[in-house]
């Protein structure tokens, strides 16, 4: 599997056939179930960047998502988006509150006690644990897609 999807001579829907041919000769076992699951995982992966890229609907996402791995799944999957978008509108909002604070030529100290009181009003602990990494991301995001 690892060698289908390392080849660069052949194009995703080759792969796909491959992997899928791939699985369909494995003897009836355990690593055979879980073999189909991570191929599902990977096609789920796949498909929802491919989706969410072309600006898929959430009506459309659940139901690739439920093709491939059950309505349960979709279901968490769609929460999980949910609960992402949410972050990031949260993250917007915070990222255009503090750089305002930081231009304002307020003394450093007082501006980052009022970001640190921002980020206690918009986040919770874990959330706050995430925000350096997650405005990294977001500039690097930015830098490779102007």
């Amino acid at each position: 599997m690892v060698r289908i999807d390392q080849n660069k001579q052949m194009s995703d829907a080759q792969k796909q056939a491959t992997r899928q041919d791939y699985i369909s000769r494995l003897p009836e076992n355990a690593t055979k179930s879980n073999i189909m699951q991570q191929a599902n995982i990977s096609e789920l992966m796949t498909r929802t960047e491919q989706m969410k890229a072309r600006g898929a609907t959430a009506e459309e996402l659940y139901n690739m998502r439920r093709e491939l791995v059950g309505a349960p799944a979709a279901e968490r999957l769609a929460q999980v988006d949910q609960e992402d978008a949410n972050f990031n509108q949260r993250f917007t909002q915070y990222e255009t509150q503090k750089n305002r604070l930081l231009s304002q030529g307020v003394d450093a100290a007082q501006a980052q006690i009022q970001i640190n009181q921002l980020e206690q009003q918009l986040f919770n602990d874990t959330e706050r644990k995430r925000l350096d990494g997650y405005a990294a991301l977001q500039r690097q995001q930015a830098v490779n897609n102007p």
